[in-house]
């Protein structure tokens, strides 16, 4: 996820996850390891050490003869000759990111061996064949924008106007300078309301900004909402009077062809702006008024066809099971909804309490991390994870990598975290997840998420003797505990998977039955 608001940083821990996983075949599993590569150090300049610095891969010349090995004494030093088509000798090379990307590979610190090319993550983003539209409507409980916004604003205004995490005015009104309706209030914020998919599902916004831009922005969230479902629920023709909407909210050009009329309309839609585009420009002029307005008439529009956005999800995600198990249909849920819900799970139940995530003692194996989706995203789609499919996270933290698994493939997850805290912020996602799976109209697999040490936990033996991929970020466990994980991987079915960030043995060691 990939994403603004309240997630933390990406550390030295995560660094380490863009390399492509290695496989090591054992008689019985496969263990994916994720290698870490080392960046080479800087050699030092002139300028920073009198001594020459030799080359590994340098030879030193023999003399060809006795002539060559004492030259005569040259009256005026010749200049070097050099084509115009090399680099002048005292000029200094800067290797940049092209250079960079025309070397060979780069070699491992642990190995000769160089490392294989691979794709980048997230290249093989795509949704997976399965049943995945429901009937029941999206009438149910569920934390909102505004609950999230709303807590803040009650704490700024005991700690001050400005804090770590609190909000100010992004909009407002240019027809009345005066006009203080936008400003940030606890008790009667500038609020909208827009539709989701399923039926009775709406969602509140506060049209806030954060004084941390790096904070959850719920403005944004509201315009990629909207996007997301005229994107992907509409068909081109009921899209029309939307228009379109840049993920990355930058100014687009006016779309200059006429816009087609909607499916059993004979009359033209007339020529004007799409919404979306409308939404845009208040967005980036700061007009309050017309941002409102632009809101209410998209979620008028959306609200007056919640029907046919569910049709359309049964025909153009939902695909029935015979077609599933074949593999040639297309369908499944669309890798911008996934997205969209782990992101708005996340935002509604550990971002308000992120400093939870901190509880833990630093450089021990509770330390808290989080893997990328797009990480998490190549592992569902390289191990064939699918319904029917078990994957198991063990040290699964706020439970990000069991529900998107779930969500993605539709496979049975579930993991198990040993720290209080965070595993309490894993059950709240659980429960917003299921809520914001009803308001989109939508279904995963089976998740389970249960607080405890991996290492004595009774479910976890029965997880892992039935489990198809199995996941460890055991980045920076201790020898112990990876010795302990090893002693579990015993029960582990034939052809069964495990993915780690550390290998548990030395990348080029050789294998044998022993």
């Amino acid at each position: 996820m990939l994403s603004n608001g309240f997630r933390r940083k990406a550390s030295k821990k995560s660094d380490a996850f863009s390399a492509f996983p290695s496989d090591t075949q054992t008689s019985s599993s496969v263990v994916v390891t994720v290698r870490t590569v080392l960046k080479p150090k800087a050699k030092p300049t002139v300028s920073d050490s009198n001594i020459p610095e030799r080359s590994p891969t340098s030879r030193v010349a023999t003399p060809a003869s006795s002539a060559s090995s004492s030259p005569r004494p040259s009256a005026k030093p010749q200049k070097r000759k050099y084509d115009a088509s090399q680099e002048h000798p005292n000029v200094r090379r800067v290797r940049t990111r092209e250079h960079l990307s025309d070397s060979p590979s780069p070699r491992s610190a642990r190995s000769s061996q160089p490392i294989r090319p691979t794709q980048a993550f997230g290249s093989l983003e795509k949704p997976i064949p399965r049943p995945c539209v429901i009937t029941e409507d999206g009438d149910v409980p569920h934390v909102t924008s505004e609950d999230v916004i709303m807590r803040i604003l009650r704490q700024q205004e005991d700690f001050g106007k400005k804090t770590k995490w609190g909000y100010r005015a992004y909009f407002r009104n240019p027809d009345d300078p005066e006009d203080k309706s936008f400003e940030p209030s606890a008790t009667n914020p500038p609020v909208v309301e827009i539709e989701y998919p399923n039926h009775k599902a709406s969602e509140r916004f506060i049209l806030l900004f954060p004084w941390d831009k790096d904070n959850y922005q719920p403005v944004r969230e509201l315009m990629k909402v909207l996007s997301t479902i005229t994107e992907c629920y509409l068909t081109s023709a009921q899209r029309a009077p939307f228009g379109t909407l840049t993920t990355s909210i930058l100014p687009s050009t006016p779309n200059s062809r006429p816009l087609s009329p909607p499916l059993g309309s004979e009359t033209p839609i007339p020529e004007t702006e799409p919404l979306m585009r409308t939404l845009q420009k208040a967005y980036h002029t700061r007009n309050g008024p017309l941002f409102v307005r632009t809101v209410s008439e998209v979620s008028s529009l959306l609200k007056a066809i919640k029907s046919e956005m569910m049709a359309n999800a049964l025909t153009l995600f939902d695909v029935p099971v015979p077609l599933t198990l074949d593999g040639t249909s297309s369908g499944g849920v669309p890798v911008r909804v996934w997205k969209m819900i782990c992101e708005e799970v996340y935002q509604r139940s550990v971002g308000p309490d992120v400093e939870d995530t901190k509880k833990y003692k630093s450089f021990s194996s509770e330390t808290y991390g989080e893997l990328n989706p797009s990480f998490v995203s190549d592992i569902v789609q390289r191990l064939g994870l699918k319904p029917g499919k078990i994957f198991v996270d063990l040290g699964c933290g706020v439970g990000n990598c069991v529900l998107q698994a779930s969500l993605q493939s539709g496979c049975t997850s579930y993991g198990i975290e040993i720290n209080h805290p965070v595993a309490a912020l894993g059950f709240r996602q659980e429960t917003e997840f299921l809520a914001r799976l009803r308001m989109w109209g939508l279904s995963a697999g089976p998740v389970t998420l249960r607080e405890g040490d991996f290492c004595d936990d009774n479910e976890v033996v029965a997880w892992i003797r039935k489990a198809d991929v199995i996941l460890v970020n055991n980045y920076i466990f201790s020898s112990d505990l990876n010795d302990a994980l090893t002693w579990r991987f015993l029960d582990l079915p034939e052809g069964a998977k495990v993915v780690v960030l550390k290998p548990f043995w030395p990348i080029n060691r050789p294998l044998t039955q022993r």
